[in-house]
């Protein structure tokens, strides 16, 4: 049976709130306006974040992005995407379904994850610290990771760098979703054999 290979945030769980209230407080603290949220979203999206930025609050805003983005406090914004539940019990029945994230905190993520009541439908769920392995980049990573479990007829599913790389250098099919932090234009750059536009279009793609 083939298998999908999932990525978890922004791919399944829309990490958008998430990341705003991150960004709002850390303006806050800075005593500085902060951006509307469509606005943030627009240019985090876009790679452009850093041009409504300081230098300095450039540097201080993603020391503190690193140090707080996978705790509690801010993964209780995490929500599944519309209609995840529904394309993973349909493609579990023609796939075996893995999910391989790159997240740091394994506890806060297994309380997510089980919270969430999605693990059913996956065969194995795989938790790689990144951190442990700081002198590789995170598609390098994924790949390392991968060559354990894929085959080239595989696929896998993501919004990231790291997805679509790690899928082609292992030659599986990749397929990229732009509700996370890549918008259409970056997530097309880096080609992908089929690129959608949320988590309901790729069923289509994979079934029919």
């Amino acid at each position: 049976m083939r298998k999908i290979f999932f990525d978890f945030d922004g791919t399944l769980v829309n990490i958008s709130e998430k990341y705003f209230n991150i960004y709002d407080d850390f303006m806050r603290m800075r005593n500085k306006q902060p951006l509307e949220k469509e606005e943030y979203w627009q240019l985090k999206r876009a790679g452009r974040m850093d041009s409504s930025l300081s230098e300095q609050d450039v540097r201080m805003y993603k020391d503190f992005f690193v140090s707080v983005i996978e705790t509690e406090k801010y993964c209780v914004h995490d929500i599944l995407f519309p209609h995840v539940e529904d394309v993973l019990n349909e493609l579990s029945e023609t796939y075996e379904l893995y999910l391989l994230t790159l997240r740091h905190n394994k506890e806060v993520f297994e309380k997510e994850w089980k919270k969430l009541g999605i693990e059913h439908f996956f065969k194995k769920v795989i938790c790689v610290n990144s951190l442990s392995t700081s002198t590789m980049e995170n598609h390098e990573v994924k790949a390392q990771v991968l060559a354990s479990y894929a085959h080239p007829e595989d696929v896998i599913v993501g919004d990231s760098c790291a997805d679509i790389l790690s899928g082609k250098k292992l030659g599986l099919c990749t397929i990229g979703v732009t509700t996370g932090v890549m918008d259409e234009d970056r997530l097309g750059a880096l080609h992908p054999d089929i690129l959608s536009n949320d988590i309901l279009s790729i069923k289509s793609s994979l079934l029919y």
